[in-house]
């Protein structure tokens, strides 16, 4: 159960799980282990994966319309990804999910995604507090995107995502925060000059 420790921990902080229902998610998360800038879905390709990061870190991202990749999300240990639109079915997948450091990851399909919420009650509710959780964060960071100055940029990544400062590159950084790799670098000395 090694590998399923740091996922039925968090499932279980949403709330309770019997023992089945334990079972139930071990059974149905596989274990990956992606290499450093490992490709684990394709823009273009359905996004039929929930994944869960043990160990690493994994981002998704798209290129817009001037050629650049923009972050959508950098995800790290205890966290979920995946383009919750392409694995609802809602539309087709624009996002490449691609693993940032060596990686552990728990994966699941969507049809066993769907069967096992189909069988429990209990993972249905606490999916839904997931999701809220999730969207919460979305809107947050929606915002800070789009109505923040670079110093509300840096100051949300030192915030919510200090895990990130350390452990990817500027270009990534800046690619996450929604600005130019230049102006990071130019401003970068706010976020380290508050840590």
């Amino acid at each position: 159960m090694g590998s399923y420790c740091a996922l039925l921990d968090t499932v279980k902080s949403y709330g309770s799980l019997s023992k089945e229902e334990q079972q139930l998610i071990i059974n149905n998360f596989k274990v990956i282990y992606p290499n450093k800038k490992e490709i684990l879905i394709r823009s273009g390709e359905d996004c039929d994966t929930l994944f869960f990061v043990n160990k690493g870190l994994l981002r998704a991202y798209y290129i817009n319309e001037k050629g650049n990749e923009v972050s959508r999300m950098i995800t790290r240990e205890g966290k979920f990804l995946t383009n919750i639109r392409s694995f609802g079915k809602l539309e087709k997948n624009h996002e490449t999910i691609q693993a940032l450091e060596d990686s552990e990851v728990l994966c699941i399909k969507r049809e066993d995604f769907y069967n096992m919420m189909g069988v429990s009650k209990q993972l249905n509710l606490l999916y839904s507090k997931t999701l809220e959780e999730y969207t919460a964060m979305l809107i947050l960071r929606f915002e800070m995107l789009n109505t923040g100055s670079i110093e509300k940029k840096l100051f949300h990544l030192q915030e919510d995502f200090p895990f990130l400062v350390d452990r990817v590159s500027d270009t990534l950084l800046a690619s996450f925060l929604g600005i130019s790799r230049e102006t990071f670098v130019r401003n970068k000395q706010v976020l380290y000059s508050s840590i």
